[in-house]
């Protein structure tokens, strides 16, 4: 039997085995071309890097824990409230 007539050698694009194989070495040889190419310049590089930060949202997360109010706890909240209290009746004078 020949071996492109043979079905145990196709592989699964349904090539014969030998076809396959260089339509596969022909395309890594393309996709190292492109890999290849020259490094990125630093202008691109942080333009990327910038991008994929805030895509990611890192920043503004960051931002919102850094600034975010933290709660007051129910025992401050009372001591002010009792401390307002006083001041506003030292000021209507009672």
């Amino acid at each position: 039997m020949d071996s492109q007539t043979d079905p145990s050698t196709k592989n699964q694009t349904g090539l014969p085995a030998s076809s396959a194989g260089e339509f596969q070495d022909a395309r890594a040889e393309r996709e190292g071309k492109e890999r290849k190419s020259r490094p990125a310049s630093f202008e691109v590089t942080l333009r990327r890097f910038f991008r994929d930060t805030q895509q990611s949202r890192i920043l503004s997360i960051t931002k919102q824990k850094r600034y975010k109010a933290k709660k007051i706890s129910r025992r401050l909240r009372r001591h002010s409230a009792v401390r307002k209290a006083a001041i506003q009746k030292i000021k209507r004078g009672w």
